[in-house]
C-alpha cells in the first residue's frame, strides 16, 4: 500500500514514474556485463589519463534556458579478458528507447560502435592488449537532435 501511495503523490507533482526502472539500474561495469556476457566484476573503470573518463555529454536546450546532462561515458578494463570496454550510460530519457551509441576505437586496430534505439546503455567493446584506446559515446535530445562527446586522446595502453 505504501508503494502506491508514493506513486501517487509522485504523479501528482508531475514526475512520471516508470515500474521496474530502480531495479534496472545500470553501473558501468553492468552495462558492459550485459553486451559480453562477462562478470561485472571483472570490470574496473580506467583513470583519466587520455582524458576525462567519464566524459559528461551535455547540451544547452533553450527553451529550458539549462545546460542538460544527457549522458555519462566511461571506458572500462577486462584484464581477464583483456579487452577495454566504451559505455554510454543515459542520465536524461533513462528507460525511453532513443538513438545511443559509444564507440571504442583501438589504435592500429579499428573502431567499434553499439548504436541503435536504446533505453539504458549503448556499449562497444573489443580486445585490446599491447594498444592504445580512445572512446566516444552519444544520445539524442528531447527533440530528437544526437549529440556526442569528442572523442578521447588515445591512452589507456595495455
Amino acid at each position: 500500500m505504501a508503494r502506491i501511495a508514493v506513486v501517487t503523490v509522485l504523479a501528482l507533482v508531475g514526475l512520471v514514474v516508470t515500474p521496474g526502472l530502480a531495479e534496472a539500474a545500470y553501473t558501468p561495469a553492468t552495462a558492459c556485463a550485459a553486451q559480453t556476457g562477462w562478470p561485472a566484476s571483472g570490470f574496473t573503470q580506467l583513470n583519466s589519463s587520455g582524458g576525462a573518463n567519464p566524459q559528461v555529454l551535455t547540451y544547452f536546450d533553450s527553451n529550458l534556458g539549462a545546460t542538460i546532462t544527457l549522458a555519462h561515458v566511461y571506458l572500462l578494463w577486462n584484464a581477464s579478458h583483456g579487452a577495454n570496454c566504451a559505455v554510454t550510460l543515459k542520465d536524461t530519457f533513462y528507460g525511453t528507447a532513443n538513438t545511443t551509441s559509444a564507440t571504442l576505437e583501438v589504435q592500429n586496430v579499428g573502431s567499434f560502435t553499439d548504436s541503435s534505439s536504446f533505453q539504458f546503455f549503448a556499449a562497444a567493446f573489443h580486445a585490446a592488449v599491447r594498444h592504445c584506446v580512445r572512446f566516444k559515446g552519444g544520445t539524442t535530445d528531447r527533440r530528437g537532435a544526437f549529440h556526442t562527446t569528442a572523442f578521447s586522446n588515445f591512452a589507456w595502453c595495455s
